[in-house]
């Protein structure tokens, strides 16, 4: 049974990085429309909506207690930086630079779960986090050495440098609190009420920011379809993936997965737009997907990380 339940971590995890992978043109789209602020507090309340009637159905949808709402608040303050880092680094930025820049978080989740989940870090770990590194940067920018030459950063990309490092401290954070906190709600539960608090946050902030206009009348039915896009399938259900899978895989393993997400994008411009890319590209391909399978022997496939 615990064999089983991690193979379809892996499989849900493997659904994550196609779904985080459309969260980059789909967010590029809408990102010049209104204030990144108040984009994201819109992206947070529908997901908060749409998810409330799980939450019920789950059968616990009674208020947590102080300490868990604690918990939660960081959760949600870490995914409220990152989304909204995304949105307005697109503003500047270009989704290459940005796909490039999440490539790093593996390697950051790593450091942040050493030193905050005590998970183990060794040198074949190490090992494997610079070769994935080193693949998914190369499958990003297509196997041509001149566009890593010519790569520019902007202020854009600082600030999605630093929505990607609090990003990493999510997975390890979720094994701390339920260590630590004893937080044994639902994957659901906890989910809901990360993106009720995101809402409460970002709504105050647009709200304080824009002098009580969030501009949401501005977006057109192509916007308000991004939006809901974005809010479905890149935040409900990517929210719950992690959650769900984290305690069970553990955070390096869980965010290697990024890796993947360069190759994805790839595969989508190759059968959607027709383009092809040189053999070269392959080995980017060959080093994301030897650095997956390094992490998950060294770390352990098959031993659940459930705590």
């Amino acid at each position: 049974m615990a064999t089983s339940n991690i193979f379809k971590s892996h499989l849900i995890m493997a659904s994550w990085s196609v779904l985080i992978a459309t969260s980059f043109p789909a967010a590029a789209l809408v990102a010049n429309t209104i204030d990144a602020t108040s984009l994201t507090a819109l992206r947070f309340l529908v997901a908060a909506i749409l998810f409330y009637p799980m939450v019920v159905r789950s059968g616990d949808a009674s208020l947590p207690k102080l300490e868990e709402l604690l918990a939660y608040g960081m959760l949600a303050g870490i995914s409220v930086f990152y989304f909204w880092a995304l949105f307005k680094a697109l503003e500047t930025t270009t989704p290459l630079n940005t796909s490039a820049i999440f490539t790093l978080i593996p390697a950051f989740t790593a450091l942040a779960a050493y030193f905050i989940s005590r998970e183990v870090i060794n040198g074949k770990v190490l090992l494997a986090l610079i070769i994935g590194s080193i693949g998914s940067i190369w499958m990003v920018v297509k196997g041509d050495m001149q566009t890593v030459i010519n790569f520019a950063i902007n202020d854009g990309d600082t600030l999605f440098f630093l929505g990607c490092i609090a990003l990493s401290l999510y997975s390890p954070l979720i094994i701390l609190m339920r260590r630590k906190l004893s937080l044994t709600r639902s994957p659901i539960y906890i989910t809901f009420w990360v993106l009720v608090l995101g809402t409460i946050f970002l709504l105050a902030i647009a709200l304080y920011e824009q002098r009580g206009d969030l501009g949401w009348n501005q977006l057109g039915y192509l916007d308000y379809s991004v939006v809901l896009y974005l809010a479905i399938f890149t935040t409900v259900i990517t929210f719950w993936q992690l959650q769900h899978c984290t305690p069970i895989l553990g955070s390096v393993v869980v965010m290697s997965y990024t890796y993947t997400i360069p190759g994805i994008l790839l595969i989508a411009d190759q059968l959607l737009f027709g383009v092809s890319f040189g053999v070269t590209i392959y080995i980017g391909a060959g080093l994301t997907l030897s650095s997956i399978m390094i992490l998950n022997f060294c770390i352990g496939m098959f031993e659940s990380k459930k705590v």
